[in-house]
């Protein structure tokens, strides 16, 4: 448990953090003492998270349930983003898909533009941190290499 002020103790936000990479980068983090904002669809999801946190780590923990693939869920985010203070963001958030692009939905489409160019911009856009040169993000991109590809292939391939 940090022993510093709440008010001097870092904050990141960290989308899409209940599995994976989300979870990994969240857990790093609060290993080091920051608090952590955890956002995801699925609210148990990030409550049990959030307990773990809290028992592993000692850390301040919130969690912030948003879809990001609707206008409901990045309002939801970027509400907080300019209400509370945010000094670094992990946008995590997103889904893989292994059809063919031309075999994608349309409507799955927009979700994906959504989700991993909307998202992301709009909340980056918000940290207060970033426009006085010290906050940061990180862009956790998956699935992305083979979206134009023709049969879906990664670029792992």
């Amino acid at each position: 448990m940090s022993t510093q002020r709440p008010d001097t103790i870092p904050v990141v936000l960290v989308t899409g953090a209940t599995g994976g990479l989300g979870a990994a980068f969240a857990e790093y983090f609060a290993s080091r003492g920051w608090s952590i904002v955890l956002s995801a669809r699925n609210c148990e999801a990030l409550e049990r998270f959030a307990q773990k946190l809290t028992a592993d780590h000692g850390a301040r923990v919130e969690v912030l349930a948003a879809d990001l693939t609707t206008s409901d869920g990045i309002a939801t985010l970027t509400g907080y983003c300019t209400t509370h203070r945010v000094d670094a963001v992990v946008n995590n958030a997103g889904a893989a898909h292994t059809r063919p692009f031309a075999a994608l939905p349309r409507e799955v489409i927009e979700q994906e533009i959504v989700l991993d160019c909307c998202a992301p911009g709009s909340v980056q856009a918000l940290i207060p941190g970033r426009m006085r040169g010290y906050g940061s993000t990180e862009e956790v991109h998956r699935g992305v290499a083979g979206a134009g590809h023709p049969d879906g292939a990664g670029g792992d391939r």
